[in-house]
């Protein structure tokens, strides 16, 4: 029994210490998700020339899925064009941004929005982060409980909120003035890169 308890207590330690910890951590992380993301999604949202190659990112993406299923692949938009990262074809992947954009300036709005955009993660990390300081300010306590909770009900609510975050603050849609200029095979990723000529701005 003796030896029993030798094992336990220590175990009980950790757990307990664990938590005080990790309540206490994710206090920290919510309080600086809070402060730092929305100066990052304004900065996205008001430079439209990403946005628009954020979308395209997202286009190339979806044919390449449309055709052959889920992939790994994953990317992200910049002044210039945008990377796809990932095990394949470059020039499968060329291939597949001139489908993108094409469709896309025919119509197929929705392609810009895809399920696994880190857009969707950091708009659920945000809404669990905001729900957490709410209850923290609520219940006057930080406690594991509040943070699953918190987390539970981001996870769910950001399904849903992602796909708009993604359709009205980091991606837009008027492509139609938008080329693709080429591209460059690089290790395990290839940059697409784009050309924009002069836009008249519209209210999406």
């Amino acid at each position: 029994m003796i030896i029993l308890l030798f094992f336990l207590l220590p175990l009980l330690f950790y757990a307990l210490l664990l938590m005080w910890l990790v309540p206490l951590g994710y206090t920290v992380q919510s309080f600086m998700t809070l402060l730092t993301m929305p100066g990052q999604f304004f900065k996205i949202a008001t430079n439209r020339t990403i946005r628009r190659n954020h979308a395209l990112e997202h286009a190339t993406v979806n044919v390449i899925e449309e055709r052959y299923g889920l992939t790994h692949l994953a990317g992200y938009a910049t002044e210039e064009g945008f990377v796809i990262r990932g095990i394949a074809d470059p020039e499968m992947i060329y291939n597949a941004s001139k489908i993108g954009l094409s469709r896309m300036q025919n119509g197929e709005k929705n392609l810009a929005i895809h399920q696994r955009c880190g857009t969707s993660l950091a708009a659920s990390n945000f809404l669990a982060s905001l729900l957490f300081v709410i209850l923290l300010f609520s219940t006057k306590q930080a406690n594991i409980w509040s943070m699953f909770l918190a987390l539970i009900l981001g996870s769910f609510t950001g399904s849903f909120v992602g796909p708009l975050t993604q359709k009205y603050i980091t991606t837009a849609t008027d492509l139609d003035k938008v080329e693709i200029m080429g591209y460059t095979p690089e290790l395990r990723q290839v940059t697409i890169y784009t050309k924009q000529s002069e836009f008249e701005y519209v209210i999406e």
